[in-house]
């Protein structure tokens, strides 16, 4: 087979992982086109979890190669920057300014990738920086945001969107530093799964 399909040669666990991962991303954002929250939440904790396991298990087997390093950055750029803006564009942030927004949040989200795959993370001692707000990062707080819209002010006007895509933007490609395991990524591992519970807890 892979002498017909050369690609077939990429096939292991974390590309097939990051694979599901971009499938989920779709289905997710059909599933909030549809107005099915509760399902689609889930599904997008399960992407956010899926960013984070893929790259361990490549690296526990020994299997990272330059494709897994791009299928992970196109991953990336579908389910943080792309979805996020169709989701939100598709729940009413929708007026000419919204598209703007959204546009230059997925865009920046997409520059900061690109950038990323040249520069990588900044290495001080034993601890690794990220510059910029990483687009994971990014994406969790959207996540973040919607779980509470839905839980408390559904069917309020998306007010809170201006600043957060605006503000999300900005930070991806600004020069600042923070520590890839400090304080932010640690939190959005208690905050991630608590909003997952809260939406079943409000019945979003």
């Amino acid at each position: 087979m892979k002498k017909y399909f050369p690609v077939l040669k990429y096939v292991n666990a974390p590309n097939i992982i990051t694979s599901i991962s971009i499938c989920l991303g779709i289905i997710t954002f059909i599933l909030f086109k549809q107005e099915n929250y509760k399902i689609g939440i889930v599904l997008y904790a399960l992407i956010l979890l899926f960013d984070r396991i893929d790259g361990i298990i490549a690296r526990k087997f020994n299997a990272e190669t330059d494709f897994g390093a791009e299928l992970d950055s196109f991953s990336d750029a579908n389910n943080f920057c792309v979805i996020p803006a169709l989701i939100a564009y598709y729940m009413g942030f929708n007026n000419a300014i919204a598209v703007c927004i959204l546009l230059i949040y997925a865009l920046s989200g997409i520059w900061r990738l690109a950038n990323f795959n040249i520069n990588g993370l900044i290495k001080v001692g034993d601890k690794s920086y990220f510059v910029g707000l990483c687009t994971t990062h990014s994406a969790s707080l959207f996540f973040l945001s919607i779980i509470i819209y839905l839980s408390f002010f559904r069917g309020k006007e998306l007010y809170f969107m201006y600043p957060l895509f605006t503000t999300a933007a900005i930070l991806m490609n600004a020069s600042f530093k923070y520590n890839k395991n400090g304080w932010l990524t640690k939190s959005l591992y208690v905050l991630v799964p608590a909003a997952v519970i809260l939406s079943f807890i409000m019945n979003v």
